[in-house]
């Protein structure tokens, strides 16, 4: 468990993780609104309490499914699931804020939720791998937890250059600029 703060609102945070998919089985989880003892395992410690978003892969590459749970002191609930396409590498975001939960996939929003958690910290797990000995760090390829980006980026400034063909068109800039506290520019909207 990630027991840092987030700049702003400490439960009001975002949490980016690259999953390292190779093999059918196991579970990658990003953990939101924990409190300081909970474990992954919900049942273990009896008082875990957290909001998770898992991805079960039950198959590879193929469907598989996206759920977000609500674990309060060691029982869990499953608030809605979704099936998704897990090709290897893939990005998950969980973007948690007020009572709101957003989940993208490769950039993808899979589900906007509902959730009654309203304070705690963030992290990420796994169980039930099937390869690596088990070592944490071989299930993610990267991962990032920050705070609830509210700071639109900075405009794209100048002229943009572009390309026009029979059938496609290019545009080319320079990266804008955004929220040092933030995990990320998420996407250019054209």
């Amino acid at each position: 468990m990630w027991t840092g703060t987030v700049s702003g609102n400490p439960n009001d945070y975002e949490v980016l993780t690259v999953l390292r998919t190779t093999l059918a089985g196991g579970s990658f989880a990003q953990l939101l609104r924990a409190n300081s003892t909970a474990t992954y395992f919900c049942g273990y410690g009896g008082g875990s309490s957290y909001i998770s978003v898992e991805v079960d892969i039950t198959n590879w590459p193929a469907a598989s499914t996206l759920s977000v749970r609500q674990c309060v002191n060691g029982s869990v609930t499953i608030l809605a699931s979704a099936s998704v396409t897990i090709t290897g590498n893939d990005t998950l975001r969980s973007v948690i804020y007020g009572a709101n939960l957003l989940v993208y996939l490769n950039g993808t929003l899979v589900g906007t939720y509902s959730v009654p958690l309203t304070s705690g910290y963030a992290g990420y797990g796994g169980y039930g791998m099937t390869y690596d000995n088990g070592n944490i760090d071989n299930w993610y390829a990267g991962e990032a937890i920050g705070h609830h980006d509210t700071i639109a980026p900075a405009a794209i400034s100048g002229a943009i250059p572009h390309s026009v063909y029979s059938s496609s068109v290019t545009f080319k800039w320079l990266p804008t600029t955004n929220d040092t506290n933030g995990i990320g520019l998420f996407r250019y909207e054209v």
